[in-house]
């Protein structure tokens, strides 16, 4: 059950007889080897001992009395947030005593289920096994979320997006500049290595008060510690190109390739008082990239264009191609303990990367050309004291340093239909990101009988800087390459002063806890938190013309958020057997600083131009008559803006099938509101017509080619404007799931553990994918038959995960394997990007009428079920689902000695399956280039000429990085 801190345990137990009495002024002494610290207390009259304010780590603890037999408790593993009962009977004995008693922790008959076992639901803590034995792909400590069949690698945690996750190492959260724009996070995390990380949990229903800050998960890692003699790790690891490959990749052989290196050094500073930890590594990763023209048909007759009309060479382009991946970390920590129970620990780390053509999770293009680089800084301070043997006090602090900057290839972004192509800068380059935070927090804990209670204050500041707009270099979109040659399609960009959003926040808040043990095995706790966050009102500028116009004002978001976070559990059972378990508690999230940043650039400094027809250039900017300009682009808070909360609630059981496997059975409910959507509150107040099956169409449309756009304007309702976002807080997350997982520990030469989550994800927020502005308009803002559209399947929906862990230990080798499964990507039958059916100004949000009178749509309906149930309507949101991926991992481990050094030779197998989610193609139709578009003069209804996509659902690109074979060799000295 939960204890004090979330950085810290405790070890409590009584001292009896043989007779089971209370024993009084026998002596308690509670060691840990690795450092060689000690603290001793000597029992009262009721036989009770107990070591707060614990560091995670390994204990030992020696009870000792005159007349009796010393007993010695070895290996009590002890853990963040909980209280390890360790009871001691001590038996008469006549001096001198030369033996003493030795007694595992861990023996079955001692505890037959360890306190730390994860609770599904509540918890998920990784064992040695996850963090050591099983092959890793990144070494970044976010991967530890595939461990979890309620998470993933990039720690989509129960159905919300990466960026409503965190990371917190040794109790202070790291808080990384991200791109406000991209849904794949940019090496978050490359701060942190998981080489420096010795213990971490898998946090989605943290019952102490001072977990805050994440709506989603929370990944808590505790950083190694130093040791009481010299010891050194040298490691390193090879996989080639070409040893290993994909049959998505061309020309053939191409695989990746890394080379990774890395040190830790530990030691004492002064011999069971002060001790340190330094490491570092570096990482140099190439990564393949299957190309996305593969299968399209028109590689060379766009190249052949380019080259001829343009004397553009788009070689880069075609075939697959590399993404290269630099990386470099620094670590190290120090820990000393001092009189009077004082312990000081100081931890720092720095992390650097560059990556060249990045993830930037575009669905057609895969960044080639573009280049991020990033660093990071994270460093704490944490203080912690006893005041006696029932009181105690901890203060922490931190500082956070945090940059990204995102830079553009030479070409202008450019995409084609029919066929899904598309290359040069993405339309969210160029950025740059930067995020200076400091934070400090403390806290009092005191025991009252049977009550562990703590109450505390904590603060932090933020300064934020932001150099960005969307479309900065231009989009061009094309119906064709006829019409490419012709220089005929679409153009969009913001022009103006590049937008510069500087601005600060902070928050202050208290919180109080407290630990009822009621009964033996019956301990309630509950707790509340009160903050209050800062926003930069002052920092948002009035656009009076809007004013004038509407009546709104862009300055009237909130100067402050209040926030209230209650936290309830109740555990029943006894920890040796089974326990059941309760905990309801609500998360609050910080204010999205890339929201903030949008509401201060977007008042009006900066405008856009569209263009649709003739636009004279390419690549080249379009002059102003080809390509007007329509005004700025605002985003506006209300005065009800909120940052996003989660309401989380989780039952379950753990308990032992026999001394040797454990399980954990839990269902959870999540509810998170407060989450940013997105209105255009410059789009016409009603639709102009309606296409052939009802369609609202907002303005009037225009056909190049297979593209399908809106004349500049025409759905504008005020002039001299262009998007104008009310980013509202009224989306909201529902998920529910049941997870089983059973362990089973060492014996002797297996271990392992399964995991099965079911679940299902429901929102109406479009905006959790990113995508620019206009991707998270809804396509029926005015609703459709009655209800919200948007309201659906979410986009993290994933109902399947399975994940499985074995530990093989036959004698000179070890073998771990790694198997997982996910359900696919969900996604909405549409059209493809570049065809505004609704003609409101977005390129890739229109779901498709599913029309079986249009040839070619029933012959779907095998392959395609989900279409079967869609007839005669519009698509629901995300109604279809592509395949389920499996990932197989393999490590074999042989250890031998040389020269007197211990070494280990590993060989991991990556991705043996080949797995890898794939971009579907969602275009259920074309637009038939060789129909026209018609209006009916009487009824003013638009026939749009439609035709079925025969690809419909299949694989555009697959983002795998093909089979790898890891080669690698450590090396250690103690």
């Amino acid at each position: 059950m939960a204890a004090q801190t979330p950085t810290t345990g405790s070890v409590s137990g009584v001292v009896r007889d043989e007779l089971g009495q209370p024993l009084r002024d026998a002596r308690v002494v509670l060691s840990e080897p690795l450092t060689g610290f000690e603290r001793a207390v000597e029992t009262g009259r009721d036989g009770r001992f107990e070591f707060n304010l614990l560091f995670p780590g390994s204990y030992d603890v020696l009870a000792e009395r005159l007349w009796s037999q010393p007993v010695l408790v070895r290996g009590i593993p002890v853990r963040t947030a909980r209280v390890y009962q360790v009871p001691i009977r001590l038996a008469a004995a006549t001096p001198p005593v030369e033996t003493v008693a030795v007694v595992d922790y861990d023996a079955g008959l001692f505890i037959r289920q360890r306190p730390e076992l994860s609770r599904a639901g509540a918890a998920w803590w990784f064992s040695a096994l996850e963090l050591d034995r099983l092959p890793d792909a990144t070494r970044q400590i976010t991967e530890l979320g595939r461990f979890s069949s309620s998470s993933s690698a990039a720690l989509e945690t129960e159905g919300l997006p990466s960026g409503l996750s965190g990371i917190v190492i040794d109790g202070v959260p790291f808080m990384p500049a991200l791109h406000p724009d991209l849904a794949v996070p940019t090496q978050p995390s490359a701060v942190f290595p998981r080489s420096m990380v010795g213990q971490a949990e898998l946090l989605t229903n943290g019952l102490d008060v001072e977990w805050s800050e994440f709506p989603g998960g929370i990944l808590s890692g505790y950083t190694r510690r130093g040791t009481k003699s010299i010891t050194a790790r040298l490691y390193g690891d090879w996989s080639g190109q070409g040893v290993v490959q994909s049959d998505d990749f061309n020309p053939d052989g191409m695989g990746h390739t890394m080379l990774r290196g890395g040190f830790m050094i530990s030691g004492p500073v002064r011999r069971d008082t002060t001790e340190f930890v330094i490491g570092g590594e570096v990482r140099r990763v190439e990564i393949p990239i299957p190309s996305p023209w593969a299968s399209t048909g028109l590689d060379s007759a766009l190249v052949a264009t380019a080259s001829d009309s343009f004397a553009v060479d788009l070689g880069q382009y075609v075939g697959s191609q590399r993404r290269d991946i630099d990386i470099g970390s620094v670590f190290g920590r120090f820990d000393g303990r001092f009189s009077d129970g004082v312990s000081v620990n100081v931890r720092g780390s720095a992390g650097i990367f560059k990556a060249r053509n990045p993830d930037l999770g575009a669905p057609y293009t895969p960044g080639i050309g573009s280049t991020v680089e990033g660093n990071d800084i994270s460093g704490a301070v944490t203080i912690t004291g006893t005041l006696g043997a029932s009181s105690g006090v901890e203060i922490r602090t931190g500082v956070e340093i945090s940059s990204r900057d995102f830079v553009a290839g030479s070409l202008p972004g450019t995409a084609f239909l029919p066929a899904p192509i598309a290359f040069g800068a993405d339309p969210t380059l160029p950025g740059q990101f930067e995020r200076i935070g400091f934070r400090g927090s403390g806290a009092l804990h005191f025991r009252l009988g049977q009550h562990r209670m703590k109450f505390g204050s904590w603060g932090k500041v933020a300064s934020f800087d932001h150099t960005y707009d969307h479309g900065r270099l231009g989009v061009f979109l094309f119906g064709g390459v006829d019409e490419f040659a012709r220089r005929e399609g679409v153009f969009v960009q913001s022009v103006g002063a590049l937008p510069v959003a500087r601005f600060g926040s902070s928050s202050v808040g208290g919180f109080f806890q407290d630990v009822w043990t009621i009964a033996p095995g019956v301990i309630l706790s509950g707790g509340i938190r009160v903050e209050g966050e800062s926003l930069p009102q002052d920092d948002v500028r009035l656009n009076e013309e809007w004013m004038e116009l509407t009546g709104l004002r862009t300055t009237d978001l909130p100067s402050s958020i209040l926030k209230v976070s209650p936290r309830v559990a109740l555990t029943i059972g006894n920890p040796r057997i089974w326990q059941a378990h309760a905990e309801f508690g609500m998360y609050d999230g910080e204010a999205s600083p890339g929201v903030l940043a949008e509401a201060v650039r977007r008042t009006g400094p900066t405008e856009v131009r569209r263009g649709v027809g003739p636009l004279g250039r390419w690549p080249g900017t379009p002059d102003s008559v080809a390509a007007p300009v329509m005004g700025p682009a605002l985003a506006m808070l209300g005065p009800e803006y909120q940052s996003p909360r989660t309401t989380r609630a989780s039952l379950g059981i753990t308990g032992s099938l026999h001394r040797n496997m454990r399980y954990s059975l839990a269902a959870v409910y999540r509810h998170t509101d407060f989450l940013p959507r997105r209105a255009d509150l410059n789009l016409v107040a009603s639709p102009l017509r309606q296409d052939q099956h009802d369609r609202p169409i907002y303005g009037t449309l225009e056909q190049q080619g297979e593209l399908l756009a809106a004349t500049p304007g025409s759905n504008r309702r005020f002039s001299g404007f262009d998007l104008v976002s009310a980013i509202n807080p009224d989306g909201w997350s529902d998920y529910w799931g049941v997870t089983l997982r059973v362990e089973r520990r060492m014996t002797g030469w297996l271990s392992g553990t399964v995991s099965y989550t079911y679940s299902s994800t429901k929102d109406n927020w479009l905006s959790g994918n990113g995508g620019g502005p206009s991707g998270q308009l809804n396509p029926f803002p005015h609703g459709l038959g009655g209800h919200d559209w948007a309201e659906g399947r979410s986009d993290f929906d994933v109902p399947h995960r399975v994940v499985a862990g074995v530990d093989l230990d036959l004698g000179p080798i070890r073998i771990a394997g790694f198997y997982r499964f996910r359900s696919g990507i969900p996604f909405t039958p549409g059209f493809r990007n570049g065809v505004d059916a609704n003609g409101d100004g977005s390129f890739n949000n229109d779901p498709a009428y599913v029309d079986d009178r249009i040839a070619g749509v029933s012959d779907l309906f095998g392959t395609w079920d989900c279409l079967r149930g869609q007839v005669g309507r519009f698509a629901a949101r995300n109604a279809c689902r592509g395949s389920g991926a499996h990932t197989l991992d393999v490590r074999l481990t042989a250890p031998f000695r040389l020269a007197g050094y211990p070494f280990q030779v590993t060989i991991d197998g990556l991705n043996i399956f080949d797995a890898g989610l794939p971009v579907l193609d969602r275009a259920l139709y074309h637009v038939d280039r060789n129909g026209t578009l018609q209006i009916d003069p009487v009824s003013g209804r638009v026939r749009v000429p439609l035709t079925v996509n025969p690809e419909f659902g299949r694989p555009i690109i697959r983002r795998t990085t093909g089979r790898r074979l890891r080669v690698g060799m450590r090396v250690g000295y103690e």
